[in-house]
């Protein structure tokens, strides 16, 4: 049984979710593991409309935001990467994406997925999804 439990800056959060961010080995959003109390200043501003690990029973398995201009950013560990689908259907039951604002968010939820990650691609598009931009960094 999937759940979602909301992440908080409580000490116990934040070394959870501090290990599962060690553990990633695909990722979009840094290039070199943060240290612990950057990672801790980040979960205290709560950047995210929703924050969740993403729990299996009672185990945490990973963690999950869905941001305030739609996007789902989906973390597994790597052994529980075949849960992607079951995460992301209980995603679609349980929650709406945000109403439409022209040039700044969708009318859809979507994915940013890692270039080299392609489980994640080929489950999003098993589900349906499409693939609509490439998104590059300029040095």
């Amino acid at each position: 049984m999937i759940s979602f439990v909301e992440i908080t800056s409580i000490d116990k959060d934040l070394r959870d979710s501090y290990h599962l961010l060690g553990l990633r080995t695909k990722s979009i959003s840094h290039s070199s593991m943060p240290s612990f109390q950057e990672h801790k200043e980040f979960v205290q501003k709560h950047p995210y409309r929703y924050w969740f690990f993403v729990k299996l029973l009672k185990e945490s398995i990973g963690t999950l935001y869905l941001s305030n201009v739609n996007s789902i950013g989906i973390n597994l560990i790597d052994e529980y990467k075949d849960m992607t689908e079951k995460v992301l259907l209980k995603v679609q039951k349980t929650f709406e994406p945000l109403p439409p604002i022209k040039s700044v968010r969708s009318s859809t939820f979507i994915i940013n997925v890692p270039h080299d990650d392609h489980q994640l691609a080929d489950t999003i598009k098993r589900l349906g999804g499409n693939e609509i931009q490439k998104t590059f960094t300029l040095p």
